[in-house]
């Protein structure tokens, strides 16, 4: 997209962290972006097309950028579990992320639900779909089930879990004591963009840092994916760190 690499380096001068996907960039395209400071895969293996090469591709090219984080759907539709275990390993658990794409079906029963103005039906294994179709339309994941799934998946233990949905967010997050917006910008649909504030501190001298979550403000707008795993990183931080 034209003047995109600007626009990477004008978000990231007001602290705006910027993620890839629903992309079909060419590895050019994603280096440059890179380059110019895109920090997370979206959804890594979602939102690209269904045949793409064997390589190079943009799987390939975000799983394999040491500078990129990636976020994954482990609800056993998105992505199989041979594929999560896989993309984890090569990314490594403090390189990845679990968020749940979820829409209205989240954490309810089969039935018809509506993302926007598009009707999406949910199944009897939490399958969502547009009626007739094979096509994913979100998820009704649940960010506790996305990280039992992932240890089923993985064989990983609960505790190099539990991170990847909580405190590996805020390392991606966060890259100085000031507070930060968090934007991700995924042109697919409005329901998919969030935009929240939270405020973070750093302990000095400290050999691992300690976060402190100090507020947080505004709507996130999208709701369950990135609301769940906020909602997680301030019971995580709750009555373990000190008050701000």
């Amino acid at each position: 997209m034209p003047g995109a690499l600007t626009l990477i380096e004008h978000l990231l001068e007001t602290g705006v962290r910027v993620a890839i996907g629903h992309t079909v960039a060419t590895p050019e395209q994603i280096a440059d972006a890179i380059r110019a400071g895109a920090s997370l895969a979206t959804h890594l293996g979602n939102g690209c097309p269904q045949m793409l090469p064997r390589h190079p591709n943009v799987i390939w090219e975000l799983l394999a950028a040491d500078a990129v984080f990636a976020s994954l759907i482990v609800d056993g539709h998105h992505l199989p579990p041979a594929t999560v275990k896989a993309m984890i390993r090569a990314k490594g658990p403090g390189r990845t992320i679990l968020v749940t794409d979820a829409v209205a079906a989240a954490a309810s029963g089969p039935g018809r639900y509506t993302v926007g103005d598009v009707e999406c039906e949910s199944d009897e294994d939490g399958r969502v779909s547009l009626p007739g179709t094979p096509y994913l339309a979100g998820s009704s994941l649940t960010l506790e089930r996305a990280i039992a799934n992932t240890v089923r998946f993985t064989g990983l233990t609960l505790d190099a879990v539990v991170p990847m949905a909580s405190t590996v967010v805020v390392a991606w997050a966060v890259s100085t004591s000031l507070a930060l917006p968090i934007a991700v910008i995924l042109p697919f649909s409005a329901t998919m963009v969030s935009a929240s504030r939270i405020g973070f501190s750093i302990a000095p001298d400290s050999n691992s840092p300690i976060l402190r979550i100090t507020s947080l403000l505004g709507p996130v707008a999208c709701g369950a994916s990135w609301a769940m795993r906020l909602f997680l990183v301030v019971q995580c931080f709750r009555g373990i760190l000190p008050a701000a």
